[in-house]
């Protein structure tokens, strides 16, 4: 019988990546995915450590350019671009409808529309632009730690959304059939500590980072609330496309913020 917290955390590699655990962990029970959330940012791990290997391996072969699509393409290729489905369908949902109810609906509908296309675009565009200028203020294991921290502490951020607001649906009404619980003590704990965890290592690696990296927090953190209020204003609560939509916002965020604020640390 396996521990809970691992079985959670099996789930959750399941639910956020590409990667079938399943196949060779069978019987992770079905309500662990209903805690996925805690272990988000742990997943992180693995997603902002596929783009770091992308960025090195392309930085390699093709340059700063072909290194950061290298990195962009990695992490779609390992979540299935679940957050990117997410924000399209925000973009679409918060872009072409002015009622609670059309909001809803649209979020739930499996179509693309003009806003979460040329969302795609602006998103996909302004990150690899990021990920181009980070790569002349850093480089080898800071570049890396950089990446991966700056999707980790992101997720950690929005995983507390639940813990602000109710679900917008009726459970049943969700496309995986289930909502989110709220996050406990134990699960912030376990969602902020790799965060801070490679912060400090970062800031052993190149402490000339400190206020660049405590800027692009605050600034991440000041987008996550506005993003609640913004959220509880329009629809009343959350929904599943607003994890991966909110996610990417205040990474990108943190990434122009952190670009913003480097030349004037080092």
């Amino acid at each position: 019988m396996r521990p809970k917290a691992l079985d959670e955390l099996f789930a959750a590699v399941c639910f956020f990546t590409r990667i079938p655990l399943y196949k060779f962990i069978p019987n992770i029970h079905p309500d662990s995915y209903r805690n996925v959330v805690a272990y988000w940012s742990i997943v992180g791990i693995l997603t902002g450590g596929s783009m770091a290997l992308g960025m090195y391996l392309g930085g390699i072969l093709l340059g700063a350019v072909g290194g950061a699509l290298m990195a962009v393409l990695f992490r779609l290729l390992l979540t299935g671009a679940l957050h990117e489905d997410g924000w399209a369908d925000c973009c679409d949902a918060f872009g072409g409808s002015c009622s609670r109810e059309k909001a809803l609906a649209i979020m739930k509908d499996s179509h693309i529309g003009t806003y979460g296309v040329l969302g795609l675009i602006v998103h996909f565009s302004l990150l690899s632009l990021m990920l181009v200028l980070l790569q002349i203020y850093a480089s080898g294991w800071a570049l890396c730690l950089l990446i991966i921290w700056l999707d980790v502490s992101s997720k950690a951020l929005v995983s507390l959304l639940h813990n602000f607001l109710p679900y917008a649906r009726e459970e049943q009404e969700a496309k995986v059939g289930f909502s989110f619980k709220s996050l406990s003590i134990r699960g912030i704990c376990y969602e902020f500590t790799p965060a801070l965890l490679l912060l400090i290592g970062l800031l052993l690696l190149k402490p000339s980072l400190w206020w660049a990296l405590l800027g692009a927090l605050g600034i991440g953190g000041i987008t996550f609330f506005a993003a609640l209020r913004y959220l509880k204003h329009r629809i009343g609560g959350y929904t599943g496309d607003c994890y991966g939509g909110i996610f990417l916002l205040v990474e990108l965020i943190s990434y122009l913020s952190l670009i913003a604020l480097l030349p004037h640390t080092l």
